[in-house]
């Protein structure tokens, strides 16, 4: 039940994957029949027949929806959906922007595979260009080195200071017959004791239940102590900052965690599951602050959690209501209509002394600017009175063992691909063996055995499975005396072998192995073991043999793994 319309009242009820619900109520529109229309459009185009897959998107398409119904009433409009015309719905769009004229678009088209009304001329321009071209963005700009360092101090003052407030009253609710009162540190206590048995009570109800035993709490100790107990908006807000500025991930992958989404790789290492909105799932093993951090909020709100609802237990950032006469638990804070009033209370300025305006994209677009800039001091040279070729010369030897295991890499294959060019290639066609048998000799004598004969050679008695081979005993990828035990492919690029067009039916079936390889493993694996065999035989072997040959030779490829002699773990699937 992905999204359900209903006629009374008009509403649309959406079931979303990560199992959310959310209903969007269009009663009291001013043009009923066309809201009813645009509604049934809009449960189409839920998730996954369509795109709208969150709360956010969902409401934006219902806003969209209520201003179009109002705009079309407004330029005179008054029935259903069939009866819009090309006019007056080009009309709307020319006043509304590029993201309005894209969700009314869709739910146009929703409403139309259902009901298959619209007037051809609407249906038509539906499938064209939009009027609108999509407004150009500009990529987040990174935090400066300063700012980033008042943001990171801040939210630590906060996270700290608010996290000693709560061990502390922790350990003053636990306290019994050494506390005398009517001290302050006694009158903590007794707040703590009862709003941890209580839950998040407001400030009223506990100096209620407190006078009916004979005590007086002030209401200030009372919002103290509950605030130190039970995290509010600005402390979770605090952690989910600092958590973003440690692992650089996504601000919605980070407000919608579960408890369920952590996973403790050691007893102090967590592996979070997130979801990324552009590309889907992901995962990210944390570093030991991150997963500090992680560990000491599920700590400092599990009190509150402990009093949540079912529906409440699972959701990572729980939160108490803010004001003191609130009980409210819910789930994570708006950030938007927050953060600002944390950069005020803490100071946190640019650098042009005005309040640091908070953007999560512009954290995590600083960690990434971070991170790629780990190994860079910010100049060109290390010592300024050096020149370029100087520091290349006494400095370029210094680099990490990541760097030096990645350059290794380079060299090795471009070696390899050098040694590869220069491996021989003996392929012969039916022409050529009638006119250089004799220069074809000279060239495997010095391979051959002492009692081979080059006729021996061209005729199949010493064939392997891919070639004719001067000496199996000689193989230089095997022990010297004995037969080569080197894989099939290996032929490919061996100086002993001869090609010969009886052997092209079983390279063709060795190129279509090649092929189903490319297909299952990644790229740089499949290069890495079948690349420089797949080039040569391509590039430099097949293209020896004629068109006719090859085609006769393609009419017995069966691309099987049996045709092959393979070992079981080289099986394709």
């Amino acid at each position: 039940m992905p999204a359900v319309y209903y006629d009374d009242p008009v509403s649309v009820h959406f079931l979303f994957p990560d199992g959310t619900e959310w209903i969007g109520r269009f009663e009291g529109t001013p043009n009923p029949e066309l809201a009813q229309d645009l509604a049934r459009g809009l449960a189409l185009l839920a998730h996954p027949h369509g795109t709208i897959a969150s709360k956010s998107s969902a409401e934006n398409h219902a806003v969209s929806l209520r201003r179009m119904v109002e705009d079309t009433f407004k330029l005179g409009f008054r029935g259903p959906a069939r009866d819009l015309t090309r006019e007056i719905v080009i009309q709307h769009w020319l006043s509304r922007p590029h993201a309005h004229e894209r969700n009314t678009r869709a739910l146009l088209r929703g409403f139309d595979s259902i009901a298959g009304q619209l007037a051809p001329a609407l249906r038509l321009h539906l499938g064209a260009r939009q009027i609108h071209t999509r407004p150009s963005t500009v990529p987040y700009k990174a935090y400066s080195q300063p700012e980033w360092e008042r943001l990171m101090d801040a939210c630590e003052v906060i996270i700290n200071r608010s996290w000693l407030a709560h061990k502390r009253l922790l350990h003053v609710a636990q306290r019994e017959d050494d506390i005398d009162g009517p001290s302050g540190e006694y009158l903590e206590w007794l707040a703590a004791v009862h709003l941890l048995r209580t839950g998040p009570s407001t400030v009223f109800e506990v100096q209620e239940a407190l006078r009916r035993k004979g005590r007086s709490v002030s209401g200030a100790t009372i919002a103290a102590v509950r605030r130190a107990l039970f995290n509010d908006i600005e402390i979770q807000l605090a952690y989910r900052l600092r958590l973003g500025m440690l692992t650089g991930v996504v601000p919605d992958g980070i407000d919608r965690l579960k408890v369920r989404d952590i996973s403790w790789v050691s007893p102090h290492v967590a592996n979070i599951k997130y979801v990324k909105g552009r590309t889907g799932p992901e995962g990210l093993t944390l570093s030991k602050n991150a997963s500090r951090l992680l560990e000491q909020w599920l700590a400092h709100s599990e009190p509150l959690r402990r009093h949540a609802s079912p529906s409440r237990t699972e959701d990572l950032w729980i939160v108490c209501g803010s004001k003191a006469h609130e009980d409210r638990i819910s789930g994570p804070a708006s950030f938007a209509n927050h953060s600002g009033k944390i950069t005020e209370k803490y100071e946190i300025l640019d650098d042009q002394g005005m309040p640091l305006r908070l953007n999560r994209g512009r954290i995590r677009a600083t960690y990434l600017t971070l991170m790629a800039n780990r190994h860079w001091n910010g100049r060109s040279t290390i010592d300024p009175n050096h020149s370029a070729a100087v520091e290349g010369r006494h400095y370029l030897a210094s680099i990490d063992d990541t760097y030096e295991l990645m350059l290794t890499e380079i060299v090795e294959e471009a070696q390899t691909d050098m040694l590869r060019k220069g491996v021989p290639v003996n392929v012969l066609t039916d022409e050529e063996l009638a006119h250089s048998g004799y220069d074809f000799a000279d060239g495997l004598n010095a391979h051959m055995p002492s009692d081979s004969t080059v006729e021996q050679l061209l005729s199949g008695e010493q064939d392997v499975f891919l070639a004719s081979c001067a000496n199996q005993l000689a193989s230089p990828f095997g022990v010297k005396g004995k037969a080569c035990a080197a894989r099939v492919w290996v032929c490919l690029l061996c100086p002993l072998a001869v090609f010969l067009p009886r052997h092209a039916g079983n390279l063709l079936e060795l190129k279509a192995f090649f092929a189903r390889q490319s297909r299952q493993l990644p790229i740089r694996e499949f290069m890495s073991i079948y690349g420089p065999y797949a080039i040569r035989l391509d590039q430099e072997i097949l293209p020896r043999f004629s068109p006719k040959v090859l085609e006769l030779a393609s009419l017995g490829v069966t691309d099987q793994d049996y045709a092959l002699p393979l070992r079981p773990e080289e099986a394709t699937r």
